[in-house]
């Protein structure tokens, strides 16, 4: 199967002002240590990561920050193993954790 490589097509902006170009692999690897319990771990990670690369393109939104990436490879993730985007948002910060979850109902509790 012949892929069209995104990468160099898609520029990444942060909070600091520098630019970079959007890598496949990277996303890939990230999405990859979440998905170890797979069997095919690895060629998983790369199919979801062009996804994600895929709908970063055609997508609307821009500039592309490193949270809008962390929030389309959640998404993608938590279509293909809910388990895997639970992880991926916890350790990137797109969602809360549950623990993370009860100190803050606790504080508000106490108020």
């Amino acid at each position: 199967m012949e892929v069209t490589d995104l990468s160099d097509q898609l520029e990444v902006h942060y909070s600091d002002g520098k630019t970079s170009t959007f890598s496949i692999p990277l996303l890939a690897l990230d999405m990859a240590a979440v998905l170890v319990h797979r069997p095919d771990h690895a060629d998983d990670a790369f199919w979801l990561a062009q996804t994600v690369a895929e709908q970063l393109y055609q997508s609307a939104q821009r500039p592309i920050t490193p949270e809008l990436i962390a929030a389309a490879a959640y998404d993608v993730l938590d279509r293909y193993d809910p388990a895997a985007a639970l992880q991926y948002g916890a350790r990137y910060r797109v969602i809360d954790s549950p623990i993370r979850r009860r100190s803050i109902r606790r504080k508000k509790d106490l108020s």
